[in-house]
């Protein structure tokens, strides 16, 4: 994750490519893989894990428990998700 004068402001390695991401209104990045929805803040290095997908999705948006991503199709997908752990995270930043 960079910010806006390209300065690495925090990294993450992930075995599978990022597909797409996008950043919620707490400045948090939720992201694609092929297998997973994801996220990670940008201060310090919490991450986690949303849930497991079964096809390849790409991000567009993010808000309360629900992401919005679009399939290969192109179809527009609303993914509820589990923010239980990420909201507690959230609350010890």
């Amino acid at each position: 994750m960079v910010n806006k004068n390209l300065d690495i402001i925090h990294s993450q390695k992930e075995n599978a490519k990022i597909k797409s991401g996008c950043f919620d209104e707490t400045n948090a990045f939720i992201y694609s893989t092929s297998t997973h929805i994801k996220y990670m803040f940008c201060d310090g290095k919490t991450t986690g894990t949303f849930k497991s997908i079964d096809e390849p999705v790409y991000v567009s948006f993010y808000m309360k428990n629900n992401v919005y991503a679009f399939n290969r199709l192109g179809d527009l997908l609303t993914l509820e998700v589990n923010n239980t752990d990420y909201l507690f995270k959230l609350a010890l930043q």
